[in-house]
């Protein structure tokens, strides 16, 4: 039995909205709301299938952990952004939950190019002095890959 999808649950999209609107103003996306995030995700999940269910979003948060450690250990994404993304995995499962991730890196470069057009002349300076501004804001991304990966699974429903 496939276990459920929060199929755009308000407050799947409530936590992504406010990690992509945090991120914009500020480029960073707190502790506090990616665990929060991942731990209703959990809540879902066990609330619709009990303990399958939290095993499901367990699982799915790993996953997501295992496909963006060495992303972030080679420093190509932020700590809250790489949380929010296995905070995803928690709501989506392990299979969605990447390809969630994967998604998301592909929106990453249209996130990344439109950032650097606005910031130009900022990319101009060493990285060390650059504003944070400059930085793209990742859970925007992260955000898009969950909402394509609920739209657009890479496997037909059912399947394995």
């Amino acid at each position: 039995m496939p276990l459920a999808h929060p199929f755009f649950g308000p407050l799947f999209l409530a936590g992504l909205l406010a990690a992509a609107v945090w991120d914009m103003r500020r480029r960073r996306v707190p502790n506090a709301l990616n665990f929060g995030f991942a731990l209703l995700g959990a809540a879902y999940q066990g609330s619709l299938h009990g303990v399958e269910g939290v095993a499901f979003s367990l699982l799915g948060y790993v996953a997501v952990l295992a496909s963006v450690f060495m992303p972030y250990v080679m420093k190509l994404y932020r700590g809250g952004d790489a949380k929010l993304v296995m905070a995803v995995g928690a709501w989506l499962g392990a299979r969605d939950g990447i390809t969630a991730f994967v998604y998301g890196v592909v929106a990453g470069g249209f996130v990344a190019a439109a950032t650097a057009l606005a910031h130009r002349q900022a990319l101009a300076l060493p990285a060390a002095e650059r504003p944070d501004t400059a930085h793209a804001p990742m859970a925007v991304a992260f955000a898009l890959g969950a909402v394509a990966a609920v739209c657009w699974p890479l496997w037909a429903p059912g399947g394995s």
